[in-house]
């Protein structure tokens, strides 16, 4: 194939990963607007999922879930400003990042552990190859 049909074939599955994603993130605005009583065009969904894009959707989820649940507060608008989504959204990534970064300190620590053991059991079966040879008259 050639280079120029190579990098469209290329831009046009990047563009239809983007427009999936984007439809994933209208989707989750519009739960998000039924949570807070809100309402908005089509249009205005797709301007703040424009926004959002380079979020993983699994942190937009999480930060969405975590505003939907929230009371508003006394004059608060019912959908929430896109600063207001950001912060959740980062709140989110930023848990999510911490778990991830536990869970690699855990398996490090097992894997310590792991050849800690390893590093004992042979050291220990030299000892006894050393003590048998020494034995020997």
């Amino acid at each position: 194939m050639e280079p120029q049909k190579q990098d469209r074939a290329l831009t046009q599955r990047v563009k239809q990963f983007d427009e999936s994603k984007l439809k994933r993130i209208v989707g989750l605005l519009g739960i998000l607007g039924i949570r807070r009583q809100a309402k908005l065009a089509p249009e205005d969904y797709q301007v703040f999922a424009a926004d959002l894009v380079e979020f993983e959707l699994e942190d937009i989820q999480a930060g969405f879930e975590e505003l939907g649940k929230r009371p508003r507060e006394e004059g608060e608008t019912a959908f929430p400003s896109l600063g207001t989504l950001l912060l959740y959204i980062k709140g989110a990534r930023g848990r999510r990042r911490e778990k991830e970064r536990e869970q690699v300190e855990q398996r490090s620590g097992l894997e310590d552990a792991f050849e800690a053991a390893r590093a004992k059991r042979e050291t220990e079966y030299n000892l006894r190859k050393l003590s048998q040879k020494t034995a020997m008259p």
